[in-house]
């Protein structure tokens, strides 16, 4: 017995492919520019959050014309008000809306780099909350922020992790890192 064909069964089966590959390849594209959108509307959260941050000292800047961000506990509470204003997080951290990031904004390290005369004095906050305090003598112009960015002058680092959806509603632990210098330098 042999069976017979229908017309156009194998027309219809391409089509249902071709299809079916077209469906994959917009709902892939569609997931990629959230993620293009996620990462821009997160840099730059954090950059204004880095400037936000950059308290300097008037005072001394007004008598030595030195920039120095000297009131640590200040800067970082000045940070933190910011990021969440500027990713749109709720009082805890975490996203008012799961549209772009999907958990608890994390802040890894939160450090300023006060850069006097060729000196560095760093104050560091780490993710567990403990400060540390370090001087590194002579190290302007050679010494780099944990994301490669040069010191030259007085900068504010931050690094945070949270997680965003991917394919197939896979969720991924991500991080953005930003270092901003506060300068009068051109």
């Amino acid at each position: 017995m042999k069976l017979k064909k229908k017309k156009g069964s194998i027309e219809m089966f391409i089509s249902s492919m071709i299809f079916i590959t077209v469906a994959l390849v917009i709902v892939m594209m569609m997931r990629l520019k959230v993620v293009k959108v996620t990462k821009n509307f997160v840099e730059d959260g954090l950059v204004a959050s880095n400037l936000a941050s950059a308290t300097i000292d008037l005072r001394e800047y007004g008598t030595t014309n030195k920039i120095v961000n000297s009131d640590f506990e200040k800067s970082f509470n000045d940070y933190c008000v910011a990021l969440k204003d500027n990713l749109n997080l709720n009082s805890d951290f975490t996203p008012k809306s799961s549209i772009l990031i999907n958990s608890k904004v994390d802040i890894h390290n939160f450090t300023i780099y006060n850069v006097v005369g060729n000196d560095i004095d760093m104050i560091k906050r780490e993710s567990n909350g403990s400060i540390t305090r370090q001087s590194y003598p002579n190290k302007v112009g050679i010494m780099k922020a944990p994301n490669g960015a040069v010191i030259n002058t007085t900068m504010v680092y931050s690094k945070i992790g949270f997680e965003i959806k991917g394919y197939l509603n896979n969720t991924h632990y991500v991080y953005k890192e930003n270092a901003v210098d506060i300068t009068d330098k051109n």
